[in-house]
């Protein structure tokens, strides 16, 4: 399997290994999944639904810290949070997120010894 196939395919798992299609936990979990699930969920909150309405974006950045360690790896969700921090720009009072400039740095970021798949 390719690696994008393979983030696709595990981008619903959870770091707590309650996720799926396969349950894998943790670093078991590619990388480029455990950065695309935050993007995932912080959109799938912050963006209307069929089903509901969009939630403002501090109410999803306090769902995401709800769940890191749980759903999501909390080292990714402090990245995310860090260069957010840095990049917001306050908007009518709410600080807006460009999640493609975020996603970008988180994974740049990745290459820490923290974060390596691969540890040295």
């Amino acid at each position: 399997m390719t690696d994008i196939a393979r983030i696709v395919r595990h981008h619903h798992e959870r770091f707590d290994g309650a996720g799926y299609p396969d349950r894998l936990a943790g670093e078991e979990i590619p990388l480029g999944a455990r950065i695309i699930s935050v993007a995932d969920a912080f959109s799938a909150m912050t963006n209307d639904r069929v089903y509901r309405s969009a939630i403002p974006e501090d109410q999803a950045w306090d769902e995401i810290r709800r769940n890191s360690g749980s759903q999501f790896d909390p080292a990714i969700v402090e990245l995310y949070e860090l260069i957010a921090d840095a990049d917001a720009a306050p908007i009518n009072g709410a600080a807006t997120i460009n999640p493609a400039a975020v996603v970008g740095a988180v994974t740049a970021a990745a290459v820490s010894p923290r974060l390596s798949p691969n540890p040295r």
